[in-house]
């Protein structure tokens, strides 16, 4: 059975930052962006896999806005550096 939060999240260059709520100051977790993939998944579900196999599922009101959410992170995603 899937459970689910609803949580606030903002999102930039400098990573990703989830609220409790919109009102909230202070993120309850932060995260890097580097390394991260956007795996679409079905109706407006998408996955965030970001370093060390942590794993964020995002639901989407309508498949529109996943493919608007999708897009935004990964042109804001930093390119892995190449050695």
């Amino acid at each position: 059975m899937f459970s689910h939060t609803p949580r606030w999240v903002r999102i930039s260059s400098s990573g990703l930052a989830i609220f409790r709520s919109e009102r909230d100051v202070d993120p309850m977790e932060l995260y890097s962006l580097q390394g991260a993939k956007v795996v679409a998944g079905q109706e407006g579900r998408f996955d965030l896999k970001l370093a060390l196999r942590k794993k964020i599922l995002f639901d989407a009101h309508q498949t529109k806005n996943r493919e608007e959410w999708v897009t935004f992170i990964q042109m804001i995603i930093p390119p892995v550096p190449r050695e």
